[in-house]
C-alpha cells in the first residue's frame, strides 16, 4: 500500500480523512442506516466524514498508537494534525491542503525517522477556522510548541476540544 492508495480512498468515498492501517483493528464507526448509532467494525481500513482533528482524536483517545504504522490521506494537514498523527506513529501522511506551520513538523519526523514520508498537494501559510475569520484553534493552540515535541500535542489539544464543545 502507499499513498495513491489512500488518496483513492478519500477521493473514492468523498470523505476527509483515510487510513490504510498495517494490520486490522476493530473500533467503531456510525451506522448508516440508524443516524446517531454506531456499529463495530475489524479492518485495517479507517475513514471519517468528520472534519478537523475529529479523525484523529477519536481513535487517540481509545488507542494512542492507532495510526501506528498507517499511510494516511487527509483534506487537511495542518500542524495539530501532523503532531498528532506523527504521535500516533503514522508512518506516511499526505494533505491536499497543508500548511506552513506543519512542515517544520513532518522535516524533524522525515530527519528522526528516514522511514518516514510525507506528500503534499496546495500549501497555505495556515489553516483557518471554519468561519474563515481566524487561524484554525488547533493550529494556534500547538503553534508554540517545538517541531519535534509531538508527544506534548495531545493533552493541550483534547483540552481545547473539550473546551469547544
Amino acid at each position: 500500500m502507499n499513498f495513491e492508495d489512500a488518496i483513492q480512498i478519500l477521493q473514492q468515498e468523498g470523505r476527509t480523512f483515510a487510513a490504510i492501517l498495517p494490520e486490522e483493528k476493530t473500533f467503531p464507526v456510525p451506522d448508516t442506516e440508524n443516524p446517531g448509532s454506531y456499529i463495530t467494525v475489524t479492518s485495517n481500513i479507517y475513514t471519517s466524514d468528520k472534519k478537523g482533528i475529529a479523525p484523529v482524536m477519536d481513535r487517540m483517545k481509545e488507542d494512542y498508537h492507532f495510526f501506528q504504522g498507517a499511510i494516511v490521506a487527509d483534506r487537511v494537514i495542518g500542524k495539530a494534525a501532523a503532531m498528532l498523527l506523527i504521535s500516533s506513529g503514522a508512518a506516511k501522511i499526505y494533505g491536499e491542503l497543508t500548511s506552513e506551520h506543519s512542515f517544520a513538523v513532518l522535516e524533524a519526523a522525515k530527519a528522526i525517522n528516514a522511514g518516514f514520508e510525507y506528500s503534499v498537494g496546495k500549501v497555505v501559510p495556515y489553516i483557518i477556522n471554519r468561519t474563515g475569520t481566524d487561524m484554525c484553534p488547533m493550529e494556534k493552540t500547538v503553534l508554540n510548541l517545538d517541531p519535534e515535541k509531538v508527544d506534548f500535542a495531545f493533552e493541550p489539544l483534547k483540552k481545547k476540544l473539550e473546551e469547544m464543545t
